[in-house]
């Protein structure tokens, strides 16, 4: 079995902060994880953590390259082998490397903890790689890694990945890949069906923009599309009117109708720019969404979007050479997927974004342009979870995942602070229920407590407060997931 060509093109349009500071790098972020694996190809959980095969109560991953697609309920098959051995594991972020048993490495994470990663052939030498550098490639099938090629990883909370198994991590929180939504810890899911309500069998899409007429937009000084700049602009020019911009990706590996649990523009990005930024991110209703080119730039394409819309708020610092995502895409690609002409082997998403209020002008993200310069350009993280029929239902149910939103921060007695709930989702795109409820803290009167954004006034300065969201889906046995939020005071 092959791949035939598929091609995926996504807009977006964003509102950007002014005035940027080059010259000065950033590592990684203190949170997320790369794609193990290179831009334009796909690998499947093959075997979730706490799975059954071999891990037993390790939090673990297995990656496979099955080309035939989501959900097989086995790993080894003959055509799992070919496509997986002698493929580029690449490291997941900076960090310092050293030898483990005969096919792995230890990637002592410069950000805490570390990464067991195998089974590995023509390792790298020992000694510090940076984010996106080449750890060695897939052994071929062998007794050492069960008969089948593919990637295994853990991530563990202390170095030298001596953990226990006490202190082995789920691939959430701080340890999140870029793109990807939390993988929580479901170890107390029972597994009727097999491994129902396990991530197993899930496919991770890792797209990468691969020429200068992929990426487009305009310039902030006047606005002038081009396919040239070395940054892309996001946000509004000096005249006010919104920079359209737009980013296309090829190759995505959804079969139509497919459930797209999740979608992410992950990118570089230049910096330093901080103060609040919003941005609407929209696909372009179409499944052969062409490069862009004269007269036919992003500003030229604001007809015929999805009527799907992602609202996101920029409220971090950036920095040259960081590493960034959106908010949870998978409604608008899910539109796209919908389409009638979808084909699985030959389609194109593009996305636009556009301007929301904001306190800033703009900011900007590496283009494809300084791509030979290691800054590499964005990605599209697509992620397509397996179901499992149940008795009585059309499909399974698979976990929701709650975000409780980043730390909120206040300056002030009696400021109004909103917080965010809307990156939650459902992987099965079934409907959400928000219940949200204060943790600890001098008690406050929350407002909005069963929707995406509550909000309260605060207290006396230096006051700390806790939050925690509950999203319940409506699928079968109404599963729920819990995240937390932390409000703090910045009192200088």
């Amino acid at each position: 079995m092959r791949w035939r060509r598929c091609a995926a093109a996504l807009w977006l349009t964003l509102a950007l902060p002014a005035g940027s500071a080059l010259g000065q790098e950033a590592d990684i972020p203190s949170q997320g994880l790369l794609l193990p694996f290179s831009a334009g190809e796909t690998w499947y959980v093959c075997q979730g953590y706490l799975g059954g095969i071999s891990h037993g109560d390790d939090f673990a991953l297995d990656l496979t390259r099955n080309p035939a697609g989501f959900g097989f309920d086995y790993c080894g098959a003959e055509d799992t082998s070919a496509w997986s051995a002698n493929r580029p594991v690449l490291a997941p972020a900076n960090g310092k490397v050293s030898y483990h048993l005969d096919d792995m490495v230890c990637l002592d994470l410069s950000l805490g903890g570390s990464l067991l990663i195998g089974h590995l052939k023509n390792r790298v030498a020992p000694g510090p790689v940076k984010a996106g550098a080449l750890l060695g490639l897939v052994e071929e099938a062998n007794p050492d890694n069960g008969g089948f090629a593919h990637i295994h990883i853990e991530a563990m909370a202390n170095h030298t990945c001596t953990a226990s198994t006490a202190a082995r991590l789920a691939f959430s929180g701080r340890y999140r890949f870029f793109g990807v939504p939390d993988l929580p810890d479901l170890s107390n899911r029972v597994q009727s069906p097999p491994f129902i309500n396990q991530y197993y069998g899930t496919g991770l899409s890792n797209l990468g923009v691969s020429n200068g007429s992929d990426d487009a937009g305009g310039h902030y000084s006047n606005c002038v599309q081009s396919l040239a700049y070395n940054e892309v602009y996001l946000g509004r020019c000096d005249t006010g009117a919104n920079l359209w911009s737009g980013f296309r990706f090829e190759d995505l590996p959804a079969r139509p109708g497919s459930y797209v649990s999740a979608g992410s523009l992950v990118f570089t990005t230049d910096g330093i720019y901080s103060g609040t930024l919003r941005t609407l991110i929209r696909a372009e209703a179409s499944s052969q969404a062409a490069p862009f080119g004269p007269g036919n730039m992003p500003v030229d394409r604001q007809g015929g979007l999805t009527a799907a819309v992602r609202r996101w708020d920029i409220t971090d610092t950036w920095f040259l050479g960081a590493t960034r995502d959106t908010p949870n895409l998978g409604p608008v690609l899910q539109e796209v997927v919908n389409r009638g002409d979808w084909i699985f082997d030959d389609n194109a998403v593009a996305l636009l974004t556009s301007a929301g209020s904001s306190t800033v002008r703009h900011r900007r993200v590496i283009a494809r342009e300084r791509d030979p310069q290691n800054l590499p350009p964005a990605r599209l993280v697509v992620t397509q979870f397996k179901t499992e029929s149940v008795p009585g239902q059309p499909k399974g149910n698979n976990l929701p995942v709650a975000s409780a939103g980043p730390e909120r921060i206040y300056t002030g007695p009696g400021q109004k602070v909103v917080l965010d709930g809307s990156a939650s989702f459902d992987p099965d795109h079934d409907t959400l229920t928000y219940q949200w409820s204060q943790v600890s803290g001098p008690p406050v009167a929350l407002q909005g407590a069963n929707t995406p954004y509550p909000w309260f006034y605060t207290g006396n300065l230096g006051e700390t407060y806790v939050f925690a969201l509950t999203v319940t889906d409506s699928g079968w046995k109404h599963l729920r997931s819990t995240s937390t939020v932390n409000v703090r005071c910045s009192c200088g």
